[in-house]
């Protein structure tokens, strides 16, 4: 079963009926910006470190942003839920701008949890951003649970 955080918008606990083990969880959506090759400069500290340059750009296949910097994608809001019930399956809908979704479906008797994501089409243009025009995007999903998986995946 899993229940809705309403306060943050999304999926608040997961928990297996067979075993009882309960998890937070967390789904959210965010884009870096694109790199167009060239120097891309490194975060400062100890060691110091210099600019890199690669000519290499972001592409298919090649998640190369240019800063570390997440934006939302689109206008920041409160991303809309809808839930669905049948007798064979439980969706949760979530909307989080006009090019970035998805659904979480929990079927009857099933020991797992589907998530159906949806991105595009991707907009070139940034207009709810001031002072940016047109950014090429490296679109994340970011998933954050209570497990200790000791760090594998």
């Amino acid at each position: 079963e899993f229940t809705i955080n309403s306060t943050l918008g999304g999926v608040g606990t997961l928990r297996n009926l067979k075993s009882g083990i309960s998890s937070d969880l967390s789904i959210s959506w965010g884009w870096y910006n694109s790199s167009t090759g060239g120097c891309t400069r490194e975060i400062p500290g100890p060691p110091a470190t210099e600019a890199q340059c690669n000519g290499q750009r972001s592409g298919a296949y090649i998640f190369r942003p240019n800063s570390s910097q997440l934006f939302y994608p689109g206008v920041a809001s409160d991303s809309p839920i809808a839930v669905y019930e049948s007798d064979l399956v439980t969706e949760v809908h979530q909307q989080f701008s006009d090019w970035a979704s998805h659904v979480i479906r929990m079927y009857k008797n099933a020991p797992y949890v589907e998530i159906e994501w949806t991105a595009g089409p991707i907009p070139m243009n940034t207009d709810w951003i001031p002072g940016e025009g047109e950014l090429g995007k490296e679109v994340v999903m970011k998933y954050v649970s209570s497990l200790d998986s000791k760090n594998l995946f």
